[in-house]
């Protein structure tokens, strides 16, 4: 029987598998219902499942100082397996039912939750209210602190993107990368709370445009120009906002501003903020790998390539080379969807031909180099398999 999420009660049994972006379940079939299963399936916006009403076992009560992820883990075999975060590298661990992984869901719940939070600032935004700041910091400074401690959890994000909400999830993930690139670079944590902030609201003046302008395959002239005001409208929104630094607000204004001259609103080319750099290298990063209404997206290997070769001399050196050192060291070990429909664990990367590893296929466990097979390439990361 289905029934709604908000309608489920402790110890229903859920029939079938329960999917989200991944093509791996977030909750199995034949899990009991708790209170925390129904958080899960709240913060994936999961509407309605197959269940069982007339199943009579009683949930094993959980401490409420448990997370989501950890009552997971504990639900399957791979319990006496699981590491703490720098045993592991930085990943979070998975466990595993019934013969399918489950995602270690607690980060990217948050996530997910943190874009409908962002959203509905937007549409108040489009209703003429103005920024509140402290509205945005107590929902994205926490959902930041936890990817800086996961890292390699920023490489999946495009993962989760709905098309039709794709600026809501890009202005949420274009600030957790800017905040990582900054931390990177070794910055004050108070300045990576800062560029994090401005990264997160650099595109809040596309409130202001038509929404079909920014879901148009094809624009006018007069359509583009609208766009390109968006910085100078995101500036004016927060220009009066004490807590935001002037850093801040000039990252925001020239985070479209390129170190050719190509860029906009201003065309500048010597006296581009650095805090502006760093959301350029995140905004343009994350729309490459995002699918949106009128393209698919790209692997972060082929995203971090076209913009070290195709777009050369737009971006500071130095923070691409930061950013693709990043994606080289925290690829290591994943797992990524080859272009005809294999599974492989990368094994080595090159930082200098990012989109040609050592990979392991995970079928028969013969290592390849896509150096040597040019008709592969890589669609995307995926979470392990």
């Amino acid at each position: 029987m289905k029934r709604k999420v908000k309608q489920l009660r402790e110890g229903y049994r859920i029939l079938e598998d329960v999917y989200s972006k991944s093509n791996r379940p977030i909750v199995p079939k034949n899990t009991v219902v708790t209170r925390q299963i129904i958080d899960v399936l709240e913060a994936f916006l999961i509407e309605e499942v197959h269940v069982d009403e007339n199943s009579k076992e009683r949930p094993k009560r959980e401490s409420p100082a448990k997370t989501v992820s950890e009552i997971m883990k504990s639900a399957g075999p791979e319990n006496d397996k699981t590491k703490n975060s720098a045993e592991s590298g930085g990943k979070l661990p998975l466990s595993e039912k019934n013969g399918g992984k489950i995602i270690a869901t607690d980060l990217f719940a948050e996530y997910l939750t943190g874009v409908q939070l962002f959203k509905k600032e937007f549409e108040k935004w489009q209703n003429g209210l103005p920024v509140h700041i402290q509205t945005i910091r107590e929902f994205f400074i926490p959902l930041l602190e936890k990817f800086l401690k996961y890292p390699n959890k920023l490489l999946m994000l495009q993962n989760f993107v709905e098309r039709n909400d794709y600026i809501y999830h890009h202005c949420v993930s274009v600030g957790l990368i800017t905040g990582y690139i900054a931390h990177k670079m070794n910055m004050k944590k108070g300045d990576c709370y800062q560029i994090a902030l401005a990264g997160c609201l650099c595109d809040a003046g596309m409130a202001k445009m038509n929404r079909k302008i920014y879901l148009n395959k094809e624009i006018s002239e007069k359509e583009y120009a609208e766009i390109k005001r968006h910085p100078v409208i995101s500036y004016k929104m927060v220009k009066d906002t004490p807590s935001l630094s002037n850093s801040a607000k000039m990252g925001i204004l020239q985070h479209h501003e390129r170190l050719d001259g190509s860029g906009y609103p201003m065309g500048e080319k010597e006296n581009i903020h650095p805090y502006a750099k760093m959301i350029a290298v995140a905004d343009v990063y994350h729309a490459l790998i995002s699918a949106r209404s009128y393209k698919d997206k790209v692997s972060p290997f082929k995203a971090i390539e076209m913009m070290m070769y195709d777009m050369v001399g737009k971006f500071d050196l130095s923070i691409l080379q930061s950013f693709m050192s990043y994606i080289a060291q925290y690829s290591i070990h994943s797992h990524v969807l080859l272009s005809n429909g294999d599974v492989a664990k990368i094994l080595f990367i090159d930082p200098k031909n990012l989109t040609r590893p050592i990979i392991k296929l995970v079928k028969n466990d013969e290592v390849i180099s896509l150096e040597n097979h040019k008709d592969l390439f890589i669609e995307e990361i995926i979470e392990e398999y």
